[in-house]
């Protein structure tokens, strides 16, 4: 039987991966606004989006770092790496600071080492929290928030 915190980690997993698909065709895709700041349609409801799905699966993997019970640890294994992936495609989105010149974010302030590092360690994450759950959920608890400051802290870089 799927606990609720199985139930929500599915859920946060659907919406980084919905998340990181937006920023990547959006990236190519969907037209950016003329003058600075203006985000891509619908881009500020997506970060919003991608930001409760990093704290709901930071939530999820935490308390089920508390459960004793073995199994259905698939799905919280796949949490710290889809938050990678929407770190990834959001890094190499457009700032729209920089409007109308298409400068990334990539071009700014995080460099590419230390999303590298986050990334491997979010697969890192994800392989222990098949191999031993319990552990593997703290440490997927720990690189979620890693990953959620991080993509935040994108447009700090201008």
């Amino acid at each position: 039987m799927r606990s609720r915190a199985e139930d929500l980690a599915w859920i946060a997993a659907i919406l980084l991966g919905v998340a990181s698909l937006y920023e990547l065709v959006a990236t190519e895709v969907v037209p950016m606004g003329d003058a600075p700041g203006d985000e891509a349609p619908g881009g500020t409801v997506v970060a919003l989006v991608a930001l409760m799905a990093f704290l709901l699966a930071a939530g999820t993997s935490f308390v089920r770092s508390l459960e004793k019970r073995g199994g259905g640890a698939a799905v919280f294994a796949l949490l710290a790496p889809a938050g990678a992936a929407y770190l990834s495609a959001r890094w190499y989105s457009f700032d729209p600071y920089y409007l109308p010149s298409l400068r990334r974010y990539a071009d700014g302030g995080v460099h590419g080492p230390w999303i590298v590092a986050v990334t491997l360690a979010a697969v890192g994450a994800g392989m222990l929290t098949l191999a031993r759950p319990r552990p593997g959920c703290v440490v997927s608890f720990v690189v979620l928030l890693v990953e959620a400051l991080t993509v935040f802290a994108l447009p700090l870089g201008k």
